[in-house]
């Protein structure tokens, strides 16, 4: 399993491949751990990889900014989970674009030992939606549901938080890696989530910041995990609609 994550941070984030490349090698080789990097360096021509390409060898000797991100994932509790775990949600595998990793802190085994509820909506809730949220979260988890939503400020960190006084579950689905809470002020609420046995989940490298596009891709998995979709106070183009057409 871990030779997949090896792989993984090469071809999607240290090789200088173009994305054709990075598909070829992974349709021939029917994943990430079973890359033969001595094939690929002999048949560069076959994955269309420029001579200047510099591929692994020996290990990830000469790619230490790999290795040292390999190591953090290991040392320091994250867990990922790629297509082939027993923890990769099914629906997910019916989303395009294709979910290839999810890193994780906390109890993965919620994806597949609980019913899940989406609760999401606007930043900018009124004091009704908030109560809403709040109190409709805290039903759920008082009643065995975990409460799934993006710990985004307003509607879902009301649901966080309900889930969480309830004495229940709950998912964070970030936008932006598991190491980089966002936005910072839920600091204090993403470690109770991780404290309480909840589970931070993203498809972004560990410590990626939050940038705009990744809110529709976070959103998809929010829909993906979740049995139900609730949406509190959406505006018409929010993000909380695109997890509804998920759904």
């Amino acid at each position: 399993m871990e030779k997949h994550l090896i792989n993984y941070l090469l071809v999607e984030k240290y090789l200088t491949l173009k994305s054709e490349s990075k598909k070829m090698i992974k349709t021939h080789f029917k994943g990430y751990d079973t890359i033969v990097w001595n094939y690929v360096i002999e048949n560069r021509a076959q994955f269309m990889i420029d001579e200047s390409v510099k591929l692994p060898q020996n290990g990830l000797r000469g790619f230490e900014d790999c290795y040292n991100e390999l190591l953090k994932i290991t040392s320091s509790g994250i867990g990922w989970i790629d297509p082939k775990s027993i923890y990769y949600p099914e629906t997910l595998r019916f989303y395009k674009p294709e979910v290839k990793m999810l890193f994780t802190r906390g109890e993965k085994h919620l994806l597949k030992e609980t019913r899940n509820v989406a609760i999401v909506g606007s930043r900018k809730p009124t004091s009704y939606g908030r109560k809403v949220a709040y109190d409709l979260s805290k039903f759920l988890a008082k009643n065995g549901l975990c409460v799934v939503s993006g710990m985004a400020l307003g509607v879902d960190s009301q649901a966080h938080r309900g889930a969480l006084d309830g004495g229940g579950k709950t998912i964070a689905v970030l936008a932006s890696g598991v190491n980089q809470p966002y936005p910072p002020s839920n600091l204090k609420l993403y470690h109770e989530i991780i404290d309480t046995g909840g589970l931070i989940l993203s498809e972004q490298f560990i410590d990626d910041l939050a940038l705009k596009y990744h809110f529709p891709l976070r959103n998809r998995i929010i829909s993906a995990i979740s049995d139900a979709v609730v949406i509190i106070e959406a505006g018409e183009k929010s993000g909380s609609l695109i997890t509804a057409t998920h759904a």
